[in-house]
Order: structure tokens, then C-alpha cells, then sequence
């Protein structure tokens, strides 16, 4: 059995006091004893948490030796008065107010903006191991890649809002704030979005809209899980949300990289100096992406690496730092800073014995694959919408390429990757439109 607390509210009857009931309520926060605390006047009244009703005790009179943990929402010259008192009877305080927040002895939390100031995330790890636990998150990729190279690891179970709206036809890519009006007609401001977060201290805005951005998720989990269930779409939910955390453990396995290369536009056009030096330039990319902690295209654009590839393997500018800088689609400061760097790089890559394969890059369709490609996604779009989810989710153009490719090199099709929910949905519709291809085989 997990381990229970008693936990005290400061300023329980007051909005804030009540919003936070309602959290401990809805999120099952393990409670032995609660204690509501509040004025002398408010003695006596009653609130309700965990089918259970707590009677609110006077703050002035109350023990806090009593609890482990003491939240406080009850302005800040409460906090000033008991926080000490409640702390030096061995309690730990969490304080909603201001009053502390400029104390540098204090550490300000919010764990999606300065995780840094939590010492130990052994216990948050152990968190993400525990296969009875489930972690909901909206649009999950970053928030996994940030767990994995933060953390080493990543969540047992989790629930992707934004993945599940999809399935229910709402929109391959529904915002959190739309997903907030949608579900609950609640409206988020999006004012904060853009603001400075590396500057300190945080705004109150800051920290509302922060809070804000995981303060439903309990509640839009709930509603979209009984949906999926009642529209028997839950395993299939299930199983690319447990894709969505295999895809990011490959996208920090450095032997993936090496492989990133084919998906650059016009990468095919290059001969096989040049893809030697572009394999190399998106392995340096991705390493120096995390080591900066920027975006890939912060880095580099996918058109500049092409570039300089290009044009140093066949010739259209010196294999020297000044002719890098003559490549137009280069930025200069660029080169300043990396040129040469790059160039080692790219030499030691063309000495290597063995060539990017080719067979992973993505020339132009001819017209018959043009229309076989079209026949696809058309086939998928109208399964898509007879099932009510997004066509996206269930076919992208990417996956219906790679299946004609496959079927034009004479591999079987539903093998492996493609060898799940979709294929129950999509092989009666897309094989008759692959068998025309020269080498698909029934």
C-alpha cells in the first residue's frame, strides 16, 4: 500500500483553498488526515474531499506537528506569520503566495520552467518506473525527449491528449488551449506563450500560465479516455502511445542518426561524396543540438547541410573555409563559427570505408507511383472518415510511401512496423491498389 499523509490547508475555505481540495480530490492524492485550516470564524464549517467531510479547525489554535504537509493559499502575511512556525514543527510548506518567492534561501518550483531547482529526482524517476502509474501529457515528443536526456528514462504508461483527440476526429494536432474550450469551455490566455522564461524572477502571469498548463489534465483525461473506450478505439490508442516512447528511446540512440540523412530534401540528387559528407553534418547536428539544448533548425537548416554537401562534392567551391562561404544558402556567421570544424569532419567522413545507403533516400515518383501514392491516401482518407479520426493519424504520406516502396522492391508489406492496428483497416483498400506495382507479391 502507498504511503498516506496528513496534510493541512491553509486558507481552505477561500477560492484558492478550494481549487486545491478540489486537485487532491481528483488526482486521489493519498490522504490519511486532512486538516482544513482557516479564521476563527470560519471554525466549525465543513468541506468535502475523498467522499469524506473535514471539519475546518482555527489556524491560531492549530498544531502543525500534526502533518507532514502544510498548502498555503492564504495571502502573504499568513504565509509570513505561519510558515516558520508550521516549518520549524518539522512540516514541509508548500506556499502559493508571493511572500517568499524573492528569498534566495527558498527555492521557487515549477517543474516545466526551472526544474533545476529540485536536488533529487530519484523519487520523480521512481515515479516514471512505475507501471501503476499513468502520465498524461498534450503533445508529448518534447516532453519525452526532455525526460530522457534529463532523466534517463521515461513514462511505464502515458496518455497523450492531443494523440487522443486525433483519434476521435477532433484534429491531428489540436492546440492544448483549443483542446481546454473544446472539452470544458474553459479559455486559457496565450499572452505568456512567447515571454522571456529564462529571466528571474518569473512573473505571477508566468507562474499562472504555467500551472494552468497541467491544471486540467486530470479532468480532459478522464472525458477523453471514456470516449476512446465507447468508441473502441482505446487499444488502438494505447499501442501508438507506447510507439510514441519507443520513437523517442530511437531518437537518442546515436546509431539512428546515422540514418537521418535520407530524409533531407534532395538528398538523392547528391553522389556518394556527398552524401558521406551530409551523413556526417546531420550526426554533428543532432549531437550539437543537444549539446546547446537548441532546436535542430537553430543549428542548421535542412537546406543549408544540403548545400554545403552539394557543392563541396562536385566541385562548386573550394574544400576551404572560404569556399564554404561562398555558398549562398549558407549563413555566414555560420561558417564563422563552425567552419572549420566541419570541414575535418566531412574529410574524415569520405575516408570511411563504407557508403550512406542509398536505398534510404526518396527520388521523385514517377507517374504511375504518383498515382498509386494518390489512390493510397484517398483509400486511407476515406477509412479515416468512416471511423470519425483524423486521416493523418491513420495514414500519413509518409507511411503510404514507404508501403509502395516496399511493394516495388517485392517485400512483403505488413511486416514489422506496419504490422498493427492499421493494417487490420488498410490492407483490404491498399493491396489491390499496390498489385499493379512490377514487384509486389500477394
Amino acid at each position: 500500500m502507498s504511503k498516506k499523509y496528513d496534510v493541512a490547508i491553509v486558507g481552505a475555505t477561500g477560492a484558492v483553498g478550494e481549487a486545491l481540495i478540489s486537485i487532491l480530490d481528483e488526482r486521489n492524492f493519498p490522504i490519511n488526515n486532512l486538516y482544513p485550516l482557516a479564521s476563527k470564524r470560519s471554525a466549525g464549517s465543513k468541506v468535502k474531499c475523498q467522499s469524506k467531510s473535514w471539519v475546518v479547525e482555527d489556524l491560531d489554535s492549530f498544531d502543525f506537528s500534526k502533518v507532514q504537509i502544510g498548502l498555503f493559499s492564504a495571502g502573504g502575511d499568513i504565509s509570513a506569520k505561519y510558515v516558520p512556525i508550521a516549518t520549524e514543527k518539522g512540516c514541509v510548506v508548500i506556499d502559493n503566495t508571493s511572500h517568499f518567492r524573492r528569498d534566495e534561501d527558498i527555492p521557487l518550483v515549477v517543474p516545466e520552467v526551472n526544474p533545476q531547482a529540485i536536488a533529487d529526482w530519484d523519487p520523480f524517476r521512481a515515479l516514471l518506473n512505475d507501471e501503476d502509474k499513468l502520465f498524461v501529457l498534450h503533445s508529448s515528443s518534447e516532453d519525452l525527449s526532455v525526460l530522457l536526456t534529463r532523466l534517463g528514462c521515461l513514462p511505464k504508461n502515458l496518455f497523450d491528449t492531443q494523440l487522443a483527440t486525433a483519434f476521435l476526429g477532433e484534429g491531428f494536432s489540436l492546440s492544448y488551449q483549443a483542446l481546454l474550450e473544446l472539452l470544458l469551455e474553459i479559455t486559457v490566455s496565450k499572452e505568456e506563450t512567447r515571454s522571456d522564461w529564462l529571466k528571474r524572477p518569473l512573473t505571477d502571469t508566468q507562474l499562472h500560465y504555467a500551472a494552468l498548463d497541467v491544471r486540467y489534465l486530470h479532468a480532459v483525461h478522464t472525458l477523453l479516455s471514456d470516449r476512446l473506450a465507447a468508441a473502441g478505439k482505446l487499444e488502438w490508442f494505447n499501442a501508438d502511445c507506447a510507439q510514441q516512447t519507443q520513437t523517442a528511446f530511437m531518437q537518442e540512440d546515436e546509431a539512428q542518426w546515422e540514418v537521418l540523412f535520407g530524409a533531407i530534401s534532395n538528398s538523392w540528387k547528391l553522389n556518394d561524396q556527398g552524401l558521406s559528407y551530409l551523413q556526417a553534418l546531420t550526426i554533428w547536428r543532432e549531437r550539437e543540438a543537444r549539446r546547446r539544448d537548441r532546436p535542430r533548425s537553430w543549428i542548421a537548416k535542412d537546406n543549408e547541410l544540403q548545400a554545403m554537401a552539394y557543392c563541396l562534392s562536385t566541385g562548386k567551391v573550394d574544400y576551404s573555409l572560404s569556399g564554404l562561404k561562398e555558398i549562398n544558402d549558407v549563413p555566414g556567421k555560420f561558417i564563422d563559427r563552425y567552419g572549420r570544424e566541419l570541414l575535418n569532419l566531412m574529410s574524415t567522413a569520405s575516408q570511411a570505408d563504407s557508403q550512406p545507403d542509398r536505398g534510404l533516400l526518396n527520388p521523385p515518383l514517377n507517374p504511375t507511383q504518383r498515382k498509386q501514392l494518390k489512390s493510397c491516401q484517398q483509400a486511407a482518407r476515406a477509412v479515416a472518415e468512416k471511423l470519425q479520426m483524423a486521416p493523418e493519424l491513420l495514414a500519413k504520406k509518409k507511411y503510404l510511401l514507404a508501403l509502395l516502396i516496399r511493394a516495388e522492391s517485392g517485400a512483403e508489406l505488413w511486416r514489422g512496423e506496419f504490422d498493427d492496428w492499421r493494417r487490420d483497416l488498410l490492407q483490404s483498400v491498399i493491396d489491390p491498389i499496390l498489385a499493379g506495382s512490377p514487384r509486389h507479391e500477394q
